[in-house]
């Protein structure tokens, strides 16, 4: 099942994929794998159904969810389920898994989804603080400045340095190391921080996404979600987006077998093992495999060997 999360209304950006992860579910050694796919992955799309374009594997949801500015994509990465579908083809390319099935959700449905279900017991993996957190609402605040001010802190800055000018607009978040109980806010934030000096690059927010879905895995057997499939199916199909139909959630859970005896194991693709910093032309940050560009060969080989193919 491919999880994306995304910003939804009033985010910039609202359709990018701000987080990718693929829930890879064995029963026979009764073992779920969460693969993290780091959003900055440059991957080629089907932009038309003549032509691939590179592009960060976060936009593959956006420009399947966008037939305006790309018309001429292939059906199925058009309407309703096209960001999804083209989210699915590029997760295959990196990871060499084809997903079933595609779950998509926004930050506030995120929100309101864990709280429905009483928060999160989330094992944070290390102590961080972020300093720069952006607080809703408060984006173009001047925080005192003229506009002469923030003309020339324009002029002279940009990017992060900019936005640092501007404290205002930001709180500070202190997550601890151990087991902590998150509602929907502060999950989200865990999820999202970026700015950590410690923890704030794509790889660790990666960890901590993984940590969400545990926790929320955990959940869902405590509360014996199997048995009361149906229940959550419908109580939840209004928050997120996905091709996951009732009888399909009603037929996978039941191959599913004892869950509360299953491991959750987590993968991850990071330039530790596999991938590389690099520029694109237009001075975007992105990563791509160590083997070459568009060669994902070794990262399919690497996650297939952790799934004991």
């Amino acid at each position: 099942v491919l999880l994306m999360g995304h910003g939804g209304r009033g985010h910039d950006g609202g359709m990018l994929a701000d987080a990718i992860i693929l829930i890879h579910i064995d029963p026979k050694p009764q073992e779920i794998s969460l693969i993290a796919i780091p959003r900055d992955i440059w991957v080629e799309l089907p932009t038309r159904s003549d032509q691939k374009e590179p592009h960060k594997i976060n936009m593959s949801y956006a420009i399947g969810n966008d037939d305006t500015g790309y018309p001429l994509k292939e059906p199925i990465y058009q309407g309703y389920h096209g960001g999804g579908n083209l989210g699915k083809h590029a997760v295959y390319k990196v990871t060499g898994l084809f997903p079933d099935y595609y779950v998509a959700i926004d930050f506030d449905s995120f929100t309101k989804a864990v709280d429905l279900l009483g928060g999160l017991d989330i094992d944070v993996p290390v102590t961080f603080t972020d300093e720069y957190y952006p607080v809703k609402g408060l984006e173009n605040e001047s925080c005192g400045k003229s506009g002469e001010d923030i003309a020339k802190l324009t002029a002279t800055r940009s990017g992060f340095l900019l936005e640092k000018e501007f404290q205002c607009r930001y709180e500070t978040l202190n997550f601890s190391k151990g087991n902590t109980n998150m509602n929907g806010a502060t999950s989200l934030k865990f999820a999202r921080s970026r700015h950590s000096t410690t923890s704030g690059d794509d790889f660790a927010r990666g960890e901590r996404q993984q940590a969400i879905l545990k926790a929320l895995i955990m959940k869902l057997i405590s509360i014996n979600a199997i048995q009361n499939i149906e229940g959550l199916y419908k109580e939840y199909q209004t928050f997120v987006r996905t091709d996951i139909s009732l009888d399909d959630a009603i037929t996978t859970t039941g191959l599913l077998g004892k869950v509360d005896n299953y491991k959750v194991k987590n993968i991850n693709i990071t330039d530790k093992n596999y991938l590389q910093s690099a520029v694109s032309q237009n001075n975007q940050y992105l990563l791509i495999p160590k083997a070459g560009d568009q060669n994902f060969t070794e990262i399919h080989t690497f996650i297939k060997n952790e799934l004991k193919y």
